[in-house]
């Protein structure tokens, strides 16, 4: 390619503006001066030669411009240089990135979007599920299944989208926000459960300023699990100064029913005493819907100082089953009491065995205080004023 020179000037009063000549051309001029272009190639403005340089890309370092080889596997993507310039992959890069075939010469894109999906994996309600590098998690279910591992999904990259297909023929998967089940790491629709049908869909993206993955898709529905369903039980009721148990005892376990009476308030008390193990039952039937379960005993002592130690076992029965269900295994809280005598004091169990349950059937309840568990300290009586169960 030939270089061309833009020249302005005022030759014997006539002015001669944008005439260009190539290099190695010449211009004659009216008063018979002949001007030639000898200006080298590369230099300045101009190309450099074509000649020997097919299959090139040119560039610059910002004064002469130059041929360079375009080496393969150089950065995201690699110019064809055979028929049709088009974009391709480079295979260092672009399976990371999931993209096939990204640009065709002319900029129109003419690849695919392309993940490819997890090796089918089972919706386990416990078990959290991993994303890792993943767009596309397949999922199947062994049964109607609620998610209640926390957290379900395990943090993520900020912007790290994911896609979960339930691929079941049969079984829903209900995917519980953190409303509903604390350190779920799901942030979904209007704060309420999701249950994703077979072939339906949930879409994901991880937002690091939340701290959870926020929903951004999907074709699933909000689920009715969302609701909250809360059943307590008084320790005691208080007549005439008189106590007496509100829930069930043994009589080698019962605690001691009393009144705690105050200038405004008067309700029963079931008094654990720290010399002998105290415990009491009850049961209820659970709702339509279960997931998850927690427990809060709310008790005072004269103590200021000193822990006790609350124990609860769980059992379940349906119909047609054995009236007398083997409990699951215990679960333990150690709560400190305050600095002040008598001061309201709750512990939490923020997740409940629910082994052997399923919605609507009877749920069968202990809880106990073991005074001689080496965690429990308090060398006082704890009086239990209620317990809550809530179910999700």
């Amino acid at each position: 390619m030939k270089k061309l020179i833009s020249i302005i000037f005022l030759v014997q009063g006539v002015s001669f503006a944008g005439v260009h000549v190539q290099q190695g051309d010449s211009l004659t001029l009216p008063d018979g001066t002949v001007i030639t272009s000898t200006a080298p190639f590369g230099e300045g403005d101009g190309l450099p030669s074509q000649t020997g340089n097919a299959g090139k890309l040119i560039t610059t370092n910002g004064t002469v411009g130059s041929w360079e080889t375009q080496t393969a596997g150089a950065g995201i993507g690699i110019l064809q240089t055979t028929g049709e310039k088009t974009w391709s992959v480079d295979s260092g890069v672009v399976p990371y990135l999931a993209l096939d075939n990204a640009f065709l010469g002319d900029n129109a894109f003419a690849g695919a979007l392309t993940s490819v999906p997890s090796s089918t994996a089972t919706a386990v309600a416990g078990t959290p599920i991993s994303v890792t590098s993943l767009a596309t998690v397949l999922l199947n279910a062994t049964g109607d299944t609620t998610m209640t591992a926390a957290p379900t999904i395990a943090n993520g990259v900020d912007g790290q989208k994911v896609t979960i297909i339930n691929i079941d023929s049969a079984d829903d998967i209900v995917f519980q926000d953190e409303a509903s089940l604390a350190s779920s790491n799901l942030c979904l629709d209007s704060d309420t459960n999701q249950t994703i049908a077979p072939l339906q869909t949930l879409q994901l993206q991880y937002v690091d300023f939340a701290g959870c993955w926020v929903q951004i898709g999907g074709n699933g529905s909000a689920s009715p699990g969302s609701s909250v369903f809360v059943k307590e039980y008084p320790a005691a009721v208080c007549q005439s100064a008189a106590g007496s148990l509100a829930m069930s005892a043994t009589s080698t376990l019962a605690p001691i029913p009393d009144c705690a009476i105050g200038a405004n308030t008067y309700y029963g008390v079931a008094k654990f005493i720290d010399t002998s193990t105290g415990a009491v039952q009850g049961h209820f039937s659970l709702p339509s819907s279960v997931a998850s379960a927690s427990v809060d005993i709310d008790w005072r002592t004269a103590a200021t100082s000193g822990n006790a130690r609350w124990y609860v076992k769980t059992a379940c029965a349906a119909d047609d089953e054995a009236d007398d269900p083997a409990w699951n295994a215990a679960q333990g809280v150690t709560t400190t009491a305050h600095g002040t005598a008598n001061d309201l004091t709750r512990s939490t169990i923020a997740s409940l065995t629910l082994t052997g349950c399923a919605a609507g059937e009877r749920f069968f309840f202990e809880v106990r205080r073991e005074p001689y568990d080496a965690a429990d300290t308090l060398a006082s009586t704890a009086e239990m004023i209620a317990v809550k169960f809530t179910v999700q």
